[in-house]
């Protein structure tokens, strides 16, 4: 489904047949004021769709995505995991059930701030929004990402912050395309 809405704002929920019709209206309301896509961590439309480097500059996840341990394959890779990270004779690189989950987690959010920052030349936010983002996290993400976060609790600093940000790169972008 896709709603269009004033300030060439778009909202889409994830659907196999709007995939193509949501890239097209998101990359002709980016020329103009701007737009929203909102879509899930697991989605089809976030695996598939690939934006230019100055269409997506804000990402936001909200929560963490795990794979849904209630699948028969899920419930069996973990338990494999629980057992060969106990077992003596093995190396203690086995990661565990949950620490597998967890690295499924991070390759989704991986996958969402590719969407943003391409390479090392392209800028933009990524907002993680859960309060599971603690330093056991931190320790999972990858080095360039684990670097660069900034932990926020209030809501008027985050928001001056985030303007900071984007007026910096906005005049840097502008100036180096003179």
């Amino acid at each position: 489904m896709v709603i269009g809405v004033p300030s060439s704002t778009l909202l889409c929920f994830d659907c196999n047949a709007a995939i193509e019709q949501i890239v097209s209206l998101h990359k002709d309301a980016s020329c103009n004021k701007g737009s929203v896509v909102l879509t899930s961590l697991n989605g089809r439309f976030l695996d598939r769709t690939d934006f230019s480097e100055s269409s997506t500059r804000i990402i936001v996840t909200i929560g963490i995505l795990f794979p849904p341990k209630q699948k028969n394959l899920i419930r069996a890779k973990v338990e494999y995991n629980d057992a060969e990270s106990r077992r003596e004779h093995h190396h203690h690189n086995k990661v565990n059930g949950m620490d597998w989950l967890k690295i499924q987690a991070k390759r989704k959010l991986c996958q969402a701030a590719d969407k943003c920052i391409h390479h090392k030349d392209v800028w933009g936010a990524i907002i993680m929004i859960d309060s599971r983002f603690d330093n056991s996290w931190r320790n999972i993400l990858p080095r360039w990402m684990n670097e660069l976060i900034e932990t926020e609790t209030n809501i008027r600093n985050f928001v001056k912050e985030l303007q900071t940000f984007i007026e910096k790169h906005n005049s840097q972008t502008s100036r180096s395309t003179e």
